[in-house]
């Protein structure tokens, strides 16, 4: 039982191993865009009547269908093993960047989960083997996991794939800030990384206070300052990427004024701040006492960088993954960590709290902005002149 609940009926079998080296390891979440996507399977799928019963114990039949049936989907052990081998083998040579397994949820699942932590989504066509898209995408068959690799590597595991017996079913690739997928060439699923990461946590929020509730405890009325920092900070790159998805190269450098800052100029100062300063002042105030934190004069860096004419990709993946690493190492601070004080330029004395709270209002300042850049260009409908002004 978890909180006096009982627990929806499901073997766990628990396994701990010793990593003999922590840098030839495989995260579940995508790191940067233009990856190819792998779907290294250890069987071929199962036939209609094979998926129609075992599709009644999936994640899709109890919520959606709010109904369950049939058995769970077979396990063949032996396929299990040479898979398992196989991803290891793949890893620490090196060409695997990320490794999730298909159980929960189904492929669909599987492939929108590790775009949540970056905003780096993907475009993929799958094929349905002639089964119902529901089967296909939510049906939860053992023996599956999703990849992302360079380009380069494919090759290697499609070799040590052949070596172990598995299937590599090369998906599609990842991309900023969207998740598209198709089914046989047509589109079924496509939205921006953000909108799912969303509707993912309010299901999370959903179903533990819903387990609180039941065992009789107090449900907390919103979260702690650091975790509801961390929660802001963290969706801001998926906002960021949900707010340029689709414009044009000529939207993206359009600038209402010259002082005022292009959607593209937006981004890379964003990206910058975060690099060259909010980064490094995390990092200094907590591991130094009495630290020095310098200013960053983002105007000046505007100019001396011509961000106009930068591409948007790089900056968008560079912030994803700079405030990951940011976010990352707060959540491992305590309570007292939020009253460590450093000395800042132009600033004096700041605490971390401080520090946070400063960060939190620059990023909601330069949302607006893109939101309300994004409001105009569209109602223009592409019918305006580029200003090509040099940033303050």
């Amino acid at each position: 039982e978890t909180l006096g609940e009982g627990i929806y009926p499901t073997p766990v079998l628990g396994i701990v191993g010793i990593l003999e080296d922590v840098h030839k390891t495989a995260k579940m979440e995508f790191h940067s865009a233009g990856r190819t996507i792998v779907l290294l399977r250890g069987s071929e799928p199962g036939d209609i009547t094979d998926m129609e019963s075992e599709f009644g114990s999936s994640d899709y039949a109890q919520h959606i269908l709010g109904a369950v049936w049939g058995y769970p989907p077979e396990l063949e052990l032996e396929k299990e093993a040479a898979l398992q081998k196989g991803l290891v083998e793949m890893i620490r040579a090196g060409l695997v960047e990320s490794a999730h397994d298909c159980s929960s949820g189904g492929l669909a699942v599987a492939l929108a989960e590790p775009a949540f932590a970056n905003g780096i989504g993907l475009r993929v066509d799958v094929a349905s083997h002639g089964l119902p898209p529901e089967f296909a995408l939510f049906g939860e068959d053992a023996s599956r996991v999703v990849l992302a690799c360079d380009p380069e590597q494919l090759g290697g595991i499609k070799q040590a794939a052949d070596k172990y017996g598995l299937f590599a079913d090369v998906l599609g690739e990842t991309v900023v800030g969207e998740i598209e997928i198709r089914l046989d060439g047509r589109v079924v699923i496509s939205a921006p990384v953000c909108n799912f990461r969303l509707q993912s946590e309010k299901r999370s929020a959903k179903e533990q206070s819903s387990r609180r509730s039941k065992s009789g405890r107090r449900i907390e009325c919103g979260m702690d300052f650091l975790g509801d920092a961390l929660a802001k900070l963290s969706a801001t790159p998926v906002q960021v990427a949900e707010l340029v998805y689709g414009l044009s190269e000529e939207q993206l450098s359009w600038k209402p004024s010259p002082e005022l800052f292009s959607m593209r100029e937006n981004i890379w100062h964003l990206r910058d701040i975060d690099v060259e300063g909010y980064e490094r002042r995390i990092r200094l105030i907590l591991s130094e006492d009495a630290s020095k934190l310098s200013d960053v004069n983002g105007r000046k860096l505007a100019k001396e960088r011509n961000y106009n004419v930068q591409p948007i990709d790089p900056a968008l993946t560079e912030l994803a993954i700079v405030r990951a690493s940011s976010v990352e190492r707060l959540s491992a601070c305590k309570d007292a960590d939020l009253e460590r004080t450093a000395e800042m330029e132009g600033a004096g004395t700041v605490t971390l709290r401080r520090l946070l709270e400063m960060w939190m209002r620059h990023d909601a300042e330069h949302l607006a902005d893109m939101a309300e850049l994004r409001r105009v260009v569209e109602a223009n409908n592409g019918n305006f002149s580029v200003r090509k002004h040099e940033a303050a």
